[in-house]
């Protein structure tokens, strides 16, 4: 079993391409984690002070995760090819493939309808900032998006 904490789900979303996690994301994908993980017991999900290196390269302002200086890293899983980039901070953070092969499994749009459902659509132009590009674009490609968050709003109705 892979142990994993909010250091390393935060970096690997932003591996993964999310230029921002918010708190509303994270804990969406960790309550995601935690439910899949009673029955694949892949994670040991534990409570860990946040690293100094972690703090060294990602910021937390307004409510969202992200690098600072408009750092950028990448998953290279073939090779440790990192030309284009002066320093590879997948080195430096904690990595995790286990974590990446299981966010790539993951249904985002899922998660996202529900993270504006959670924020709600009068609050959309004011709390827009919580989403990444990553978020952005997969709001645009659900083409039914309206419907499916009438769904969400209707199945959480008693």
């Amino acid at each position: 079993m892979k142990e994993i904490n909010t250091e390393t789900i935060i970096i690997m979303l932003l591996l993964l391409g999310f230029d921002r996690v918010d708190s509303i994301l994270y804990t969406l994908v960790l309550a995601k984690l935690i439910i899949d993980n009673q029955t694949t017991k892949m994670f040991n999900v534990e409570d860990s002070k946040i690293s100094e290196i972690f703090l060294d390269y990602v910021k937390y302002e307004n409510g969202v995760f992200k690098l600072k200086n408009e750092l950028t890293f990448v998953i290279d899983q073939d090779s440790d090819n990192y030309s284009n980039y002066p320093v590879s901070l997948r080195r430096f953070l904690a990595y995790n493939q286990k974590l990446v092969t299981y966010l790539n499994q993951l249904d985002f749009k899922d998660l996202i309808i529900k993270k504006i459902y959670l924020i709600g659509t009068k609050n959309w132009d004011k709390l827009n900032y919580l989403f990444s590009k990553k978020e952005q674009e997969i709001i645009s490609n659900i083409s039914n998006f309206e419907d499916r968050l009438k769904v969400f709003k209707l199945s959480k109705n008693p």
